[in-house]
């Protein structure tokens, strides 16, 4: 099966979305979400990596 995304006529639609433009703060849930992840600072390149280690999902 093919990803969805990779049919032009749906990832063009997709990407109209208010949510695929502007992100997080146009998503109707967002605001539901955000209480449950703490709060970051992305201050280097390795920031995925460290959040990572943070939420115990790898050790250092």
């Amino acid at each position: 099966m093919k990803n969805i995304y990779d049919n032009n006529e749906f990832f063009n639609a997709y990407a109209k979305m208010e949510r695929s433009k502007y992100g997080l703060k146009a998503a109707r849930e967002w605001h539901q979400l955000q209480p449950l992840f703490p709060e970051l600072q992305i201050t280097q390149k390795k920031a995925p990596i460290n959040l990572l280690m943070k939420m115990n999902f790898i050790k250092a």
